[in-house]
């Protein structure tokens, strides 16, 4: 909990920063790709010690940010992180970023989880239904799981529409346990 209040100040005042140049989508992508690259263990292990002084993890911070070109503003924003021993935060920052992308453009994101391959059109009819009922724009990420035995799981936000057939056997059991007792 703590890590995501350190977090949501960053991403907040980056993300104002960014919208007020416009260059939010720019910048998280940035962040984004710093954030995998600093998830190499032997990098992040270095980068955390408290062995290794601020300066030489600024070092290598700018390198990594030199090499790939990166925009002055995630420079800028990087070498804070380093001075202020806020660079552990970067995975939670890249994460509250999107979502305040997402919350500004209107999109709310879920994942549909199903048996078997969801064809097109089976894609569409579930971004459709869900769209409609949320009155958001979707972005759906779509994953196979044989334990569900068939049908589909949709969880975008807080919602969870599960009409799988392993809840459907779920459901009967518990009913048929009801009726035991």
């Amino acid at each position: 909990m703590k890590n995501y209040e350190v977090a949501s100040r960053y991403a907040k005042a980056v993300f104002s920063l960014a919208q007020e140049t416009n260059e939010s989508e720019k910048l998280i992508a940035e962040i984004n790709a710093l954030k995998d690259v600093l998830q190499d263990a032997e990098l992040k292990a270095h980068l955390n010690s408290p062995i290794v002084g601020e300066e030489e993890k600024k070092k290598i911070v700018n390198r990594l940010l030199e090499a790939a070109e990166f925009s002055t503003t995630v420079k800028s924003f990087m070498n804070l992180l380093v001075d202020k021993s806020r660079l552990n935060h970067i995975a939670e920052i890249a994460e509250l970023l999107q979502k305040y992308q997402d919350e500004a453009a209107g999109v709310i994101r879920g994942d549909v989880v199903s048996a078997t391959e969801l064809n097109d059109s089976e894609k569409s009819e579930i971004e459709n239904k869900i769209s409609s009922l949320l009155n958001k724009k979707l972005q759906l990420e779509y994953k196979q799981d044989a334990s569900i035995l068939g049908g589909v799981v949709v969880k975008v936000g807080d919602y969870t529409v599960d009409y799988s057939v392993n809840r459907q056997l779920e459901r009967i059991k518990e009913s048929l346990n009801e009726g035991v007792q």
